[in-house]
């Protein structure tokens, strides 16, 4: 007999499918949210260096690389949606129902400019 189905769904209050019940914050507010985070940060996760053969530094400093890429990665996703959605509209190839070919979607992109 299989064990998860034997589970309940729903455990407690919550119950996975209440994700996607919810909207999503503003991606301004998301960012803001990340950059105080970041500021918040020890010094030490904000600085990168060179290995220096230390286990301890190197690892502050591996950590300090790895934060500072994700807070790229964060800031150019956030500019890069927002640019296809004034680009393309909120109808655009990304929101529609539709799947568009990428040569449908470099069309629109030229024609809107």
């Amino acid at each position: 007999m299989d064990v998860h189905r034997l589970r309940r769904q729903n455990i407690g209050p919550f119950s996975p499918s209440d994700l996607f019940q919810q909207s999503a914050p503003p991606q301004s507010v998301v960012l803001d949210k990340i950059f105080l985070m970041h500021e918040n940060l020890p010094s030490r996760f904000k600085e990168t260096r060179g290995v220096v053969g230390e286990t301890t530094a190197d690892r502050y400093s591996f950590q300090a690389a790895n934060i500072a890429a994700t807070l790229q990665v964060s800031l150019i996703s956030s500019h890069l949606e927002q640019f296809l959605t004034e680009k393309v509209g909120t109808n655009g190839p990304f929101h529609s129902r539709r799947r568009h070919s990428r040569s449908e979607m470099r069309h629109r992109a030229r024609t809107s400019r």
